[in-house]
């Protein structure tokens, strides 16, 4: 981590991991996924997994810009503190925040994740976020880079009327391209079914652009320094943007709900 001014943070992490994701080949779904494993770098290589900067606009402006590794989870607030971080947070990939945060699925590649977000204090109690993040920004191939291929992009807004309630909503739209442009389609960012991920079947054989808009409840309320309640509920409408997949027609579109009830014991 580095800072010029005392304000700014210019953050860079290199990363290692060999653990095996519970999922795919071995137990057949993402439901059982932990919340540190990786489809990425089974090898154990070292590589550049995040770099940002992030420095305030005036008084109540935070911007993060991300040129690898960018995830809406780590730029906005979750609304579950304690179960949200990766080595000491939940031990299930979704025990740990609303799929909402994953709309971006940049996850399903090495060095991806580029955008912008911003985070804008409107009053002492309320907070407006918003951020785009590409899945390839750096790739400039057809079908790939900022503005071209796959991305996903989030507006929140945050109210806490006081130190022990939080109250988000949450929106966030997606555009995913087939197997054979841009990596998986992956709708609820690798953490459900086979269908709430692929919900059209899209393969590198068949491949089908798939586009989604998320909305998002969030809440968390301590009721003690011992006890924190709090949840979410998620609601995904997937839409098919082209006829090349088996069985599909353009404009077919599927649901998807999520929700969570988490108790945080301290």
């Amino acid at each position: 981590m580095t800072s010029f001014t005392g304000k700014d943070q210019l953050f860079t992490r290199l990363e290692a991991n060999n653990t095996t994701a519970f999922s795919g080949a071995v137990t057949g779904t993402n439901m059982t996924r932990t919340s540190w494993d990786t489809t990425n770098n089974a090898d154990n290589s070292v590589q550049l997994g995040k770099l940002y900067y992030r420095f305030p606009v005036g008084d109540r402006l935070n911007v993060i810009v991300d040129a690898i590794g960018g995830e809406f989870y780590d730029n906005f607030n979750t609304f579950n503190p304690l179960f949200s971080s990766t080595p000491i947070g939940s031990l299930s990939r979704f025990g740990r925040f609303s799929p909402i945060y994953r709309a971006s699925n940049t996850s399903s590649a090495s060095n991806t994740g580029s955008g912008v977000s911003a985070i804008f204090k409107l009053t002492d109690t309320i907070t407006l976020s918003g951020g785009y993040l590409a899945r390839r920004g750096s790739d400039p191939s057809d079908g790939k880079a900022l503005f071209d291929g796959s991305y996903g992009a989030l507006a929140q807004l945050a109210f806490q009327p006081n130190k022990d309630f939080t109250l988000g909503l949450t929106y966030a739209h997606s555009y995913l391209r087939g197997a054979n442009n841009d990596g998986d389609v992956v709708v609820s960012g690798s953490y459900g079914s086979a269908f709430a991920n692929n919900p059209f079947n899209s393969t590198a054989a068949t491949p089908v652009n798939t586009t989604a808009n998320h909305y998002g409840i969030e809440a968390n309320y301590r009721f003690s320094p011992l006890f924190t309640l709090g949840g979410w509920v998620g609601y995904t409408q997937a839409i098919a943007e082209n006829t090349s997949g088996a069985n599909v027609n353009r404009g077919d579109k599927a649901d998807i709900w999520n929700w969570a009830v988490t108790l945080e014991v301290v």
